[in-house]
């Protein structure tokens, strides 16, 4: 009878371990911006989103999550309002800090271009870290984001060398590089392409 009891208190500590937490959830409406965030985790090569929700300590400010959105598929220079589901994630789960829910596409309510002049800022080094990754094919060499979206040039002959300069450089101090990009609304790909029109050094704080 004890063993029976024990193997009874075993099986139920061990669902509670591994299915008792993490499924608090709740569907809401958020608001997504129209560029992401690359992430410091150098080890995720991660991104985040910009987003609008009731849980935002101010809700006209966009907050930036540490989150994927699953079955999600995000195009640049589009601002969305989306119905999601947010639920907890289990604490083992949390690899990346701050990363403490998961959401999951229900349904778009909303899509629609921000203004072709809207610019938005990205890191593109810090110290010896390059946030941005080199391609080289056969008839083409370029820069893209951890999603695969491709770096264009606003005046190429002045930023293309300098860009260069910035990722082959081995370490740039405590410094960080910012780039500051646009939209391109141009070609079938135009969702998948952002265009660079500056590049900044400031001291890291």
């Amino acid at each position: 009878m004890r063993k029976k009891l024990f193997k009874i208190l075993l099986l139920s500590s061990l669902l509670t371990v591994f299915f008792g937490c993490g499924i608090e959830y709740e569907d809401i409406e958020i608001r997504v911006s129209h560029y992401r965030a690359l992430l410091d985790e150098e080890e995720f090569r991660a991104m985040s989103y910009f987003i609008k929700s009731q849980y935002n300590v101010d809700p006209e400010e966009w907050e930036e999550i540490k989150n994927d959105i699953k079955y999600f598929d995000f195009k640049w220079g589009y601002e969305y309002k989306l119905k999601v589901r947010r639920q907890e994630r289990k604490p083992c789960e949390n690899k990346i800090e701050g990363y403490t829910h998961e959401y999951k596409l229900i349904e778009i309510l909303t899509k629609s271009y921000v203004d072709e002049d809207t610019t938005f800022e990205l890191k593109i080094k810090k110290g010896d870290y390059n946030y941005i990754k080199y391609n080289s094919e056969v008839t083409k060499k370029y820069y893209t984001l951890p999603d695969g979206t491709k770096i264009l040039y606003d005046n190429k002959e002045a930023h293309e060398d300098k860009l260069k300069k910035y990722y082959n450089k081995d370490d740039i101090g405590k410094k960080v590089v910012i780039g500051t990009f646009k939209h391109s609304f141009e070609g079938n790909n135009s969702d998948k392409e952002i265009i660079l029109i500056d590049l900044r050094e400031e001291d890291v704080e």
